[in-house]
């Protein structure tokens, strides 16, 4: 079976990452890697091509709104779901103006988290056009 997602999530949390490894990895559509801050993001992104990020944003070496400005410049197809537990109003328009696909507050859960990865790639990576018919 062809993955139908390769998903890259990063939080500086290790138990956190070991909860989405848990949550997705079961999933046989999913390839999924994960990184402990902005920095061990984009060294991931060289090898490995997710179409989805999912990141944090409070962490150290590189915060999740630089690590979306960074992805936008150099890999602009990605999409990104930033996810806080600090969250201000401020930062999510910010999130949104730098081209974060979502924004979701923490405690994450995982379910929901789930079926939003699966609406994402049913909207955004399976609606190729019909082909014209030809009379």
């Amino acid at each position: 079976m062809v993955p139908k997602a390769r998903l890259l999530f990063i939080d500086d949390e290790e138990p956190i990452r070991d909860l989405f490894i848990r949550a997705m990895s079961d999933k046989k559509n999913f390839l999924v890697q994960t990184a402990v801050d902005g920095e061990d993001a984009l060294n991931k992104l060289k090898t490995f091509p997710a179409n989805i990020v999912v990141s944090d944003i409070l962490m150290p070496h590189m915060d999740g709104l630089t690590l979306l400005k960074e992805i936008k410049t150099f890999y602009p197809d990605i999409l990104v779901l930033l996810v806080t537990g600090f969250g201000t109003i401020q930062d999510a328009v910010d999130a949104m103006r730098f081209g974060a696909y979502d924004y979701i507050l923490k405690p994450i859960d995982f379910v929901s988290l789930h079926k939003k990865i699966e609406k994402i790639i049913d909207d955004e990576f399976n609606n190729e056009p019909e082909p014209a018919l030809i009379h």
